[in-house]
């Protein structure tokens, strides 16, 4: 401290909105003079700051008023310019070289790792150029030089990669000064640096005559420091400190950490973690005691700040914590609030607000780091109509206009597969207005070819998997592609070719409406910032990367609300929250991992280097979250809420909020309403279980042809055949699907049916076949990895088998993939026999392939699995052309793996159970008719209701399972319960 000035240091205590304070202090000294108000100057952290400090004036004014200059000097956290003010058109000294833009910079560094790493994409370089930038400004704003350091500074015993991390590290830091000089430009910590020195050294050469406060600034940053001491020692300076702890006792003061008498603050030692320790280093630096500090005018001490500055000691001091009286184990006015999940701590979060609003001027601060619960808070409250002001903005390619650009590059590099094609034809900026219906007509007809698996590649596949018949789909669809800058995106390209075309193609499909608005806008101009940049220098992109690059290009571009939100309801996080008061403030996401948020390692600096360097340790982050929340607690109402579960999975609660509960046992209030109005809300009214669907259509509608294969469904899930052939509802597959079993058996039908019929049954021409089938678009290489070798051997196994059974087993081919039927019942039941053969004695064998498992015998002497056996009854009755003579045979050829031994494929014979015959066999296909005609008669001539799950363990899929609402009644029938 220089002897003879004076000094005014003041910290202002938890519970204190400080701008409002410092408004108060000012507006009461200079209510005399009004316009000297003008010159007072306020130093402030951020923009933030300001916004707030300027609520703070207008609440207090009884009238208009002419506000002090406030002046933000950066915060490079929140990616801030410094104030004009720092950077006068006049100045003695030559004027500062200009910043380098944010994304010259992420250029500049990329190229120079990928420089050091070639073997590196990208996409990759790009992740790493942001974490460079964030250690390259830690160095600059603590103000180390690395060129103190030679190699050998490294440890030996360092792991190698964290060696080799440190050297590239060095080499690129130093190229990177040389690119800045080269350009004539300087970083943002640099040059905040500099402007923060000639501002400190004009406050101490020329003290200004008039007051400069400086408010809320707690940063230890070597350049700030120089600041706030030029103001302390200023005539007219004030330094307001943000809850500097002054009643905190020595030795727990001393206990968070000391610095190096010689200065030499590389060594520094203590608990980062504590809440306190910033405020240390700073004064440290400052050359300052805590004795000096005193309360700012007008401040009390809050009667639970010794409570709250209690939870966060040191942890030796907690061993007192049972002699504490009882008057400091309590917590007025704060409550906690577990939630079950995150869904519902969002809406709990959410009435409180609600409530809230009901007192007129009541103001709500909802204060996270999680991004996603703080969505998720500003989606519920639009239920009410109240729009939330969300200070960290909307990611910009979370927008509407930036939506499209990720679903346009998903489209490109997929060339045009089918999902992210519909979504960019379906996005709501596409054809908006009048033409949409028209348009959106055609894209749920190209929705519909796209169901199953993809047949073909890009714009001239689509073409051919649509139906020659559907004309005026192809010209509608030929009309789109005309529309896209390009039909194909080469499989290496220039970053700035991609950009053109993502730009031409959004504005062909929007007619130029992506542009317009506060969004569009905003998107327009990070895309013009990309295509000024030289970004084309970090290399040629492969195809498949686009999608990754735009979203690593664009992901922290933000764009913020300017208008439409609720006057007195915002969302902050951590660092906008400085400074922010309101009548209730809810601190949400207290789990841990989200508050306080662990910090990422350094990619670039290992734990040990960062720490013999003198940078700050990755632990500071969790002591400024701690001081976040101890100064919040303050608050006149708090609500502290956490969420049992996440998207990810249990959560733990938070190391504060265990603390508090440590501290204060059954004394910390619990918040129980709103989470039992959060619970009933969504909750609705409580109905009883609906009994299962059972339709009776008239005569009329039943009257439909019946197939083998539906027969089971008939006789176990009736209501599923009447939505199947009376309601005639298709089932959809899902776009561009992986092949499943379904498509895979029938491929393999169509293959056998092909080689039967057209390759005169040659065993080479089979696996030709096959192969060619796992050539097709549909089939992913991981898939054909999968199935070929299965599909070839099973396959092999057929060739040779039927040539054996033509041959020597002396059987002779009928007819293959053919189509039967006879009249039953008043009906028409139809069948398609895979392969009918005769045997050497005459009779008829009826064979069925099947790509999975052959149903067992006892499912068929149940009266189920009846297709083979009623295939076998149609023929007997003369149901397929050129066919007669008596069923004898009956046999599934699977293709699988056999039942016993090695290989793939067998033939198993139904009507054989270890060995012995059963009774069906003497008369199987009279069996099967029976059963068939009984169905028949009961359900489509007769008059029996379509009921849903009639013998749920013989009901073959569930495709029409929510029609019929299965869940809501399942399990809950009488029957069900005995």
């Amino acid at each position: 401290m220089v002897e003879g000035r004076p000094q005014h240091l003041f910290t202002i205590p938890v519970g204190t909105d400080i701008s409002s304070a410092v408004a108060s202090q000012l507006i009461s000294e200079f209510k005399d003079d009004p316009l000297a108000l003008t010159d007072v100057t306020l130093l402030l952290s951020n923009n933030r700051a300001i916004t707030a400090m300027t609520k703070a004036f207008v609440v207090h004014s009884d009238k208009g008023l002419l506000l002090p200059k406030m002046v933000a000097i950066g915060d490079l956290a929140l990616d801030e310019k410094l104030s004009v003010w720092l950077d006068p058109i006049v100045e003695a000294e030559a004027a500062p070289w200009p910043v380098i833009e944010p994304v010259e910079r992420q250029i500049v560094l990329a190229n120079l790792i990928r420089r050091q790493r070639p073997q590196l994409t990208p996409v990759e370089v790009l992740k790493l150029s942001r974490r460079i930038a964030e250690a390259i400004d830690q160095l600059e704003v603590e103000e180390i030089a690395l060129d103190r350091f030679d190699d050998g500074f490294v440890e030996p015993d360092l792991a190698l990669h964290w060696s080799d991390a440190y050297r590239d590290f060095r080499a690129i830091l130093t190229a990177y000064g040389a690119q800045l000089e080269q350009r004539k430009l300087l970083s943002p910590a640099v040059r905040r640096k500099l402007l923060l020195n000639r501002l400190a050294k004009r406050l101490e050469e020329h003290p200004l005559a008039t007051p400069v406060w400086a408010v809320g600034i707690s940063t230890a940053a070597p350049a700030v420091v120089r600041v706030l001491k030029a103001i302390a020692q200023s005539p007219c300076g004030a330094v307001i400190l943000p809850n500097l702890d002054i009643g905190m006792p020595d030795f727990e003061w001393d206990a968070i950490g000391s610095v190096d008498p010689s200065g030499d603050e590389m060594r520094r030692t203590g608990d980062e973690t504590h809440p306190q320790f910033h405020q240390k280093l700073l004064l440290h630096r400052m050359a300052i005691m805590r004795s000096e500090f005193a309360l700012f005018p007008g401040c009390k001490d809050n009667a639970r700040a010794k409570t709250i500055s209690q939870a966060f000691c040191t942890a030796p001091a907690t061993a007192d914590w049972r002699e504490l009286p009882a008057a400091l184990k309590k917590l007025g006015g704060c409550r906690t609030m577990l939630c079950a999940d995150s869904a519902e701590e969002a809406r709990a979060i959410a009435l409180l607000v609600r409530q809230a609003l009901e007192t007129s001027e009541r103001t709500v601060a909802i204060i996270t780091p999680d991004r996603e619960l703080a969505k998720r808070v500003a989606a519920q409250l639009l239920r009410w109509g109240v729009a939330v002001d969300d200070s960290a903005g909307n990611p910009l390619l979370k927008t509407v206009p930036g939506s499209l650009l990720v679903s346009v590059a998903t489209m490109l590099e997929t060339h045009f597969g089918p999902v992210p094609l519909l979504s960019v034809l379906k996005h709501p900026l596409v054809k908006a207005g009048e033409p949409r219906a028209e348009w959106l007509r055609y894209v749920r007809q190209l929705d519909l070819v796209f169901r199953g698996p993809r047949l073909g590649i890009g714009c001239d596949g689509i073409t051919q998997a649509i139906d020659s018949e559907q004309k005026v789909l192809i010209e509608w669809w030929q009309a789109v592609v005309d529309q896209m800058p390009t039909k194909h995106l080469p499989d290496s390209f220039a970053i700035s070719h991609a950009l053109a075309l993502i730009s031409d193609t959004m504005t062909a499909l929007t007619d130029g409406e992506v542009w317009k608005g506060v969004e569009g806008r905003a998107l327009a101009s990070a895309l013009e910032a990309l295509q000024r940049s030289e970004i084309d220098t970090i290399g040629p992109v492969q195809g498949n990367n686009l999608s990754a690059l735009i979203t690593q290009l664009l992901n922290r571009e933000v764009v913020r609300s300017v208008y439409g939100t609720h006057p007195r309801v915002a969302i902050y996080g951590l660092l906008e929250a400085r400074l922010q008061q309101a009548d209730l403030v809810i601190c949400g996401g207290l789990n841990e991992g989200t508050w306080p948020q662990i910090a990422q390692p350094d990619p670039w600096l290992a734990p040990r280097v960062r720490r013999e360097l003198g940078l700050p340790g990755l632990e500071r982050s969790i002591g400024l979250s701690a001081h976040d929340l101890q100064t919040l607690l303050g608050g006149t109402e708090v609500v502290l809420s956490r969420s049992e579960r996440d998207r990810t999975g249990p959560t733990i609660a938070s190391r504060f909020l265990l603390r508090l509960q440590a501290l204060l046992g059954s004394n910390l209030q619990i918040e129980s309403e709103a989470l039992r109005l959060a619970r009933a809300l969504d909750s609705g009214l409580r109905l009883d279980p609906i009994e299962p669907p059972s339709v009776s259509p008239d005569a009329q509608q039943r009257l439909v042809p019946v197939s083998v294969t539906q027969i089971d469904t008939l006789r176990a899930d009736p209501f599923a055949f009447y939505a199947s052939k009376i309601l005639n509802l298709r089932v959809l597959r899902d776009v561009d699907s992986e092949p499943d079993a379904a498509w895979r058996g029938t491929a393999i039908h169509a293959v056998i049916e092909e080689w039967t019929l057209s390759d005169k049954l040659e065993p080479t021409k089979l696996i030709e076949r096959a192969d060619a089938l796992l050539t097709s678009p549909a089939v992913s290489p991981v898939v054909r990895a999968l199935w070929q070798p299965r599909i070839t051997a099973a396959l092999k196994w057929l060739a040779e088998e039927t040539l054996y059974q033509f041959g020597e087993g002396g059987r002779t081919l009928l007819s293959a993939e053919s189509f039967g039927s006879i009249p039953l019942a008043g009906v028409r039941l139809s069948a398609k026999a895979d392969r009918i053969d005769r045997d050497a004695d005459g009779g008829l064998v009826v064979i069925d392939y099947k790509t999975g498992s052959a149903p067992p015998t006892k499912k068929i002497a149940a009266g189920y699995a009846l297709q083979l056996g009623l295939a076998g009854a149609i023929a007997e009755q003369g149901g397929f052309a050129g066919i007669s003579g008596k069923a004898s045979g009956f046999e599934y050829w699977t293709l699988n793996k056999r039942s016993k031994g090695d290989g793939f494929g067998e033939i198993k014979r139904p009507l054989t159970l270890r060995g012995k015959d059963i009774d069906l066999a003497a008369d199987f296909t009279g069996f099967v008719i029976e059963i068939a005609e009984k169905a028949i008669s009961d359900w489509i001539t007769g008059t029996r209701p379509f009921t849903s799950q009639l013998t749920p363990e013989y009901a073959v899929g569930t495709d029409y399972n929510h029609l019929a609402r299965v869940r809501e009644w399942y399990g809950r029938r009488q029957e069900d319960q005995r």
